[in-house]
């Protein structure tokens, strides 16, 4: 039995070897046809496929590739040689490529930890050449001196205007609906004297963008990156977030104005990324969670805020807020985590909820509620007549200031102190009059509500006199 079990396990063996080594063929063999490698042997970064409809037809037409920014965790030596082998050098860590689309997922099939920090449109057009001066480290500029409509006009004698040359392409490729992130552009504008220049770039709908302006002597983007020289302008890598929230798939431009007169100049080349944002289900906001006061609180304050945890990749919340368990009307928009609903009132059950916002939408919270306090008003103070005032109008009406909590006042008022109670009110004000001349009132104001009621102080004011002498006047009598 030991003879036979041992030559199961070892025909099992072999069946497994032949196996695991029919698949290493195939994953050589499909990462070949995904790669497009030029024998297993090549050394170097592979030779990617483009598909024809992609391949450039001539150095004036605009090729345009999706490409994704990624992060890879090299957790070993085994995962470095297995990138090298790909045509990558990174080390242990965290390595940082820039991928076509889709070539994410077959290292992901390789067992390696890849995140897609960002995606872009890449277009360029030309000739590919890795050395030219405009290249950013790590990538190849793409360009081409003979493009169609690239040469910069003169300015017009005739009109006095500014001439002007233009390149244009139109973004189709990204899904639809992507908006902007932010967009990376390199251009070389060759002209006798790049003083006279003012260049515009973006989108047709939203063309504002100024990245160089001598001319005006105007705030531009950017700085050249060869200033001793002026004869040219070489915008290298520069990156902007000014069309951040823009339509991706539209027309697009490079616009360059010339204000003097014979100095002709050229649009060189240029290359552009326009990365955008993509939504996922991941990529919604988190719930809200950890309501302050905490869901289902008693004898919270009139005066206290709403607040919440921060929610993960939040950006702005809408907050609703009501007495009503089935609805709760919008209270307002916060980009923090809390926001103030006072005044409140006095032992009331509050229900409220928060939905968490961002970009790819919204994501509500649970529906919190709490009670506040019951809680007498603030004491009542006074406005006016002023306290001990003399030569008061006898129409004067006493006027006191709103006493926090307050439902309604109790109005005390005569000529004895402590005076007497005269009626209730839910105003601020009271016309006791007509009142006598030249007479001391005393009065109080003591606010309610259902929790009880706070009184204030006795006040008092003199009234105006009659404007009488108060001597006796008999009247002439004339003998005839």
């Amino acid at each position: 039995m030991t003879t036979k079990r041992s030559m199961v396990h070892s025909s099992s063996r072999r069946i497994l070897g032949l196996w695991l080594a029919a698949a290493c063929i195939c994953i050589v063999l499909s990462l070949s046809l995904v790669y497009g490698r030029v024998s297993a042997g090549q050394a170097g970064r592979p030779q990617w496929l483009i598909p024809p409809s992609a391949r450039s037809a001539g150095p004036g037409d605009i090729q345009q590739e999706l490409i994704v920014e990624v992060e890879v965790d090299v957790l070993s030596e085994q995962d470095v040689a297995l990138l090298q082998s790909l045509g990558y050098a990174c080390g242990v860590g965290v390595c940082k490529l820039e991928l076509r689309e889709g070539e994410e997922l077959a290292l992901s099939r390789l067992g390696l930890t890849v995140r897609v920090m960002a995606r872009a449109i890449k277009l360029s057009a030309g000739s590919e050449n890795s050395d030219a001066i405009a290249s950013p480290q790590g990538e190849h500029a793409v360009y081409g001196a003979d493009w169609t409509n690239h040469d910069i006009a003169d300015q017009d004698p005739r009109s006095q205007s500014c001439g002007f040359g233009l390149t244009w392409f139109e973004i189709s490729g990204a899904p639809a609906g992507a908006t902007v992130s932010r967009v990376k552009y390199t251009t070389r504008i060759v002209h006798q004297h790049v003083g006279d220049l003012i260049v515009y770039m973006g989108p047709v709908s939203n063309l504002s963008l100024k990245v160089w302006d001598r001319w005006g002597h105007d705030t531009d983007e950017s700085l050249d990156d060869d200033p001793e020289d002026d004869a040219d302008v070489q915008l290298i890598g520069r990156e902007t977030t000014y069309y951040n929230g823009e339509t991706v798939n539209q027309h697009w431009e490079l616009f360059v104005y010339d204000c003097a007169w014979w100095n002709t100049g050229y649009i060189d080349y240029w290359y552009i990324y326009v990365y955008y944002w993509v939504c996922e289900s991941a990529d919604l906001p988190a719930a809200p969670s950890g309501p302050y006061p905490a869901n289902g609180a008693t004898g919270v304050n009139r005066d206290h805020n709403l607040d919440w945890d921060d929610a993960a990749q939040a950006t702005s919340y809408h907050v609703y807020f009501g007495t009503d368990i089935h609805f709760q009307p919008w209270l307002g928009s916060t980009n923090v985590s809390n926001i103030n609903p006072s005044p409140l009132s006095s032992s009331t059950h509050y229900y409220w909820m928060v939905v968490a916002k961002n970009a790819c939408g919204s994501t509500n919270g649970p529906l919190w509620d709490f009670t506040t306090a019951c809680i007498a008003p603030a004491t009542p103070s006074l406005v006016s007549p002023a306290n001990s005032a003399t030569g008061v109008h006898i129409n004067a009406a006493l006027d006191w200031e709103t006493a926090s909590g307050a439902t309604s006042y109790d109005v005390f008022f005569g000529t004895t102190n402590p005076p007497p109670r005269r009626g209730n009110t839910t105003c601020i004000n009271y016309p006791p009059g007509p009142l006598s001349y030249n007479t001391h009132y005393y009065w109080k104001i003591v606010a309610m509500n259902d929790c009880g009621n706070t009184s204030g102080l006795v006040w008092d004011f003199t009234t105006q006199g009659d404007g009488s002498s108060g001597k006796i006047y008999l009247p002439v009598i004339r003998k005839q």
